[in-house]
């Protein structure tokens, strides 16, 4: 499921979401002992008493919404630097470790999850009982005193300490599945031996209280072309001295 560009939209998607929810409440409910996610929320306890259907409901909404928008602004952004940099493909193919690196590297300059934040339950410092506090994991990352250049990406930086997946105990549940995805992806688009364009951008834009967080994409075309092709790869070139494009360009 991708962003869509309007809010009401998403508040359709929304609706739908719940009323599967409440269409398989049956299911969500189920005392029958499993494996996955939602049969160990249905065996959990709190308080010594087992969780209602809304808490659920909740737990799910965090962890599908954690690994859908997360997922989409990394991939897109792995295509994105793939395009803007040519010599980042085929120094993969050449050496696929470095794979390793470069998926750390599109996770801190990306940074999916830009902050987060809590309700304070008392009083302190630096906030009122019932405000919100927060950590901006995206400012965190382009810290220069841990991060040289911290505004380029270089996809063998090492030693890379980011924080794009979170820290200590507030760390991604899904931190494990999303770098073997993201690493599979990389490499096997490396061995494809393409030429990337992008033909058209359109930034992911959310604004937060007079804030403007900018995540991603809302969309991203892009022109893959396969390095053995008659146009030998510069099809770039070739459009931008008034040649025609080849009928079979996909």
């Amino acid at each position: 499921m991708f962003r869509s560009k309007t809010k009401p939209k998403n508040q359709e998607q929304c609706i739908v979401k719940n009323e599967i929810c409440h269409t398989n409440r049956n299911s969500f409910n189920s005392t029958v002992a499993g494996c996955c996610l939602f049969s160990v929320l249905n065996q959990a306890r709190f308080q010594g008493r087992p969780l209602s259907f809304e808490e659920k409901q909740g737990f799910a909404n965090l962890a599908f919404a954690g690994g859908r928008d997360t997922v989409i602004a990394t991939v897109t952004r792995i295509f994105a630097e793939a395009a803007t940099d040519p010599e980042l493909l085929p120094a993969i193919r050449a050496t696929p470790d470095l794979a390793v690196s470069a998926v750390e590297e599109i996770v801190r300059i990306t940074t999916p999850l830009t902050a987060i934040s809590r309700t304070g339950p008392r009083d302190t410092a630096v906030q009122k009982a019932g405000g919100r506090i927060g950590l901006c994991w995206a400012s965190a990352n382009r810290e220069d005193r841990f991060f040289p250049e911290p505004d380029r990406f270089q996809a063998a930086r090492n030693p890379n300490p980011h924080v794009g997946f979170g820290f200590g105990p507030h760390n991604c549940l899904g931190a494990t599945h999303a770098r073997l995805l993201l690493r599979t992806l990389v490499r096997v688009l490396a061995e494809q031996e393409v030429t990337l364009r992008i033909q058209t951008q359109e930034p992911q834009c959310e604004n937060h209280g007079g804030i403007t967080r900018v995540n991603g994409f809302q969309n991203l075309l892009v022109d893959m072309m396969p390095i053995s092709h008659p146009c030998g790869g510069s099809v770039i070139e070739k459009q931008e001295n008034g040649s025609e494009e080849p009928e079979d360009q996909p």
